[in-house]
C-alpha cells in the first residue's frame, strides 16, 4: 500500500507540475502578444521563447514568434518557426500562409505559392492566401494564373477593391486594356477617391488612344494628389497628342517642378 500511495502521490506532483508549466507558458504568451501589439518585437520574441521552453508542443507559440521575427525582417528565422508550427499541426492554415508570405519577402515565389496553395487546400475561402498567391504568380509572369486567383476573391466578395485593382494590373500586363479599365472602374465605383485607380485607368485609356478620357482620369488623380509629378507628366503627354499644346506645356513644367525630368516634353510643347 505504501508503494502504491507513493506512485499516486508522485503522479499527482507531475500532473500539478505540468499544469503549472502550462499556466506559466500561457502567461508568457499573453505578455508576448501585448509586447508585439506595442511594436516591441524583440521583447515579444523573448517571451514567446519562454512560452515555448515551458510548452514546446504548442504550434501557436511558434507561429506568433515567427510573426514577430517577420516584423524585424528576420524572414529566415520566421520561416523556421512557421515550419515548426506546421510540424506540430499539419492543418495550421495560418502558419502555411505566414510561411508563404515570408518566402515571398525573400523572392522565393515558387515556395510561397506552394505554401499559399496548402493554406487554400485547408481553407478554400482563405482570401488573403488567394490574394498573395496571385501576387507571387504575377511576379513569376503567370499573369493568367494571377487573374484566376483575383477573380476567385471577387467571387467570394464582389466589393473587394484590392482584388479588382490587382486584377487590373495583371490584365494590363497581358495588354487586356479594356478588361483592366473595367476593373479600375469597379474600384472607382466602390471608392471614388482611389487615386491609383484613376491613374491606372488613365494609362489604359491612353493605350486605347482615348486621350480625352485619359486626361480626365489624370486630372482626377491630380486632384487627389497635387504632388504626383508623373500624373502631370502623363497628362501633359496626353494633351500633347490631343493637340492641346498650352495645357501640355503647363503640365510639363509642373511635372519638372515636382522632380520629374520633363525637359524633352517641355521642348516639344512650350514656346521658349
Amino acid at each position: 500500500m505504501k508503494i502504491i500511495f507513493y506512485l499516486l502521490f508522485l503522479n499527482s506532483l507531475i500532473s500539478i507540475s505540468q499544469t503549472t508549466y502550462l499556466e506559466k507558458s500561457n502567461e508568457y504568451f499573453e505578455s508576448a502578444e501585448l509586447k508585439h501589439d506595442s511594436k516591441d518585437y524583440s521583447g515579444a520574441i523573448e517571451d514567446y521563447t519562454k512560452a515555448i521552453l515551458l510548452n514546446p508542443n504548442d504550434a501557436q507559440h511558434y507561429n506568433f514568434r515567427g510573426i514577430s521575427k517577420h516584423e524585424l525582417q528576420d524572414y529566415k528565422g520566421a520561416i523556421e518557426d512557421y515550419t515548426k508550427a506546421i510540424e506540430i499541426n499539419p492543418n495550421y492554415d495560418y502558419a502555411y500562409y505566414n510561411c508563404g508570405y515570408a518566402k515571398s519577402e525573400l523572392k522565393n515565389h515558387i515556395g510561397a505559392i506552394k505554401d499559399y496553395t496548402k493554406a487554400i487546400e485547408i481553407d478554400s475561402s482563405y482570401i488573403s492566401a488567394y490574394l498573395d498567391r496571385g501576387f507571387s504568380k504575377d511576379e513569376l509572369n503567370d499573369h493568367q494564373g494571377a487573374i484566376l486567383d483575383f477573380t476567385k476573391i471577387i467571387e467570394f466578395d464582389s466589393t473587394n477593391i484590392e482584388a479588382y485593382f490587382s486584377r487590373g494590373i495583371s490584365k494590363t500586363k497581358i495588354k487586356d486594356y479594356r478588361g483592366a479599365m473595367k476593373d479600375y472602374t469597379m474600384v472607382i465605383n466602390i471608392n471614388p477617391d482611389y487615386e491609383d485607380a484613376h491613374y491606372n485607368r488613365a494609362f489604359n485609356r491612353g493605350m486605347l488612344e482615348d486621350y480625352k478620357g485619359a486626361v480626365e482620369d489624370y486630372t482626377k488623380a491630380i486632384e487627389l494628389d497635387s504632388n504626383d509629378g508623373i500624373a502631370y507628366f502623363n497628362r501633359a503627354a496626353s494633351k500633347y497628342i490631343s493637340g492641346d499644346l498650352d495645357g501640355a506645356c503647363k503640365d510639363a513644367r509642373k511635372s519638372q517642378g515636382l522632380g520629374i525630368d520633363s525637359s524633352e516634353l517641355i521642348k516639344l510643347t512650350c514656346n521658349n
